[in-house]
């Protein structure tokens, strides 16, 4: 979340010009960085833990994958709604 959250604010105008303009490199960086961040958050969340937990379930996999499918999409509906708000609000003549 804390990576979403930081793409959402390096795409704000003014915090661009605060960050050395926009031919600057670094939010450029900053963007990759929190990339990779989110797409480790993402695979350790969708593979990992889906995989040690629904072992125990035996011959209930299926029907704790759907439950697991079902809890992150709603889980993740508010946060995206939260931080698109945030973003949309940022600079309200856009560019």
């Amino acid at each position: 979340i804390g990576a979403a959250y930081t793409l959402a604010l390096l795409a704000i105008p003014r915090l661009r010009i605060l960050l050395g303009g926009g031919s600057s490199g670094l939010v450029l960086v900053f963007q990759v960085m929190a990339t990779f961040v989110m797409g480790f958050g993402i695979a350790v969340q969708c593979w990992q833990i889906p995989g040690l937990v629904g072992a125990t379930f035996g011959h209930n996999k299926g029907l704790y994958a759907a439950y697991t499918d079902g809890v992150a999409y709603g889980l993740s509906s508010g946060v995206w709604r939260i931080i698109g708000d945030a973003v949309q609000e940022g600079n309200p003549q856009g560019g």
